[in-house]
């Protein structure tokens, strides 16, 4: 998420079943970005643990949509991430 074409922009705080996250967006310049650059993706980072526990994929293909879903089963193994999603 450090390339070049990488948009990052912190979007404030917001409480979800009582708990506190960090919105984080993250979107692409077009120069660079890939053929999905207009995509813009949005994590809900609990400040708890520092998980994702939410996920929202605003995408521009086949006619474009919103893809919004909730982490169940998230772990950390060996330093690495694992995010089980849930979509609604």
């Amino acid at each position: 998420m450090n390339d070049k074409a990488v948009k990052k922009s912190y979007k404030g705080t917001t409480t979800i079943k009582g708990k506190t996250y960090d919105i984080l967006e993250i979107s692409f310049e077009q120069k660079d970005g890939g053929r999905d650059h207009d995509d813009i993706f949005q994590y809900w980072i609990n400040i708890e643990n520092n998980l994702i526990d939410y996920f929202v994929n605003n995408y521009q293909v086949n006619g474009g949509g919103v893809r919004f879903r909730s982490a169940y089963n998230s772990r950390k193994i060996e330093g690495n991430y694992f995010l089980g999603l849930c979509e609604f």
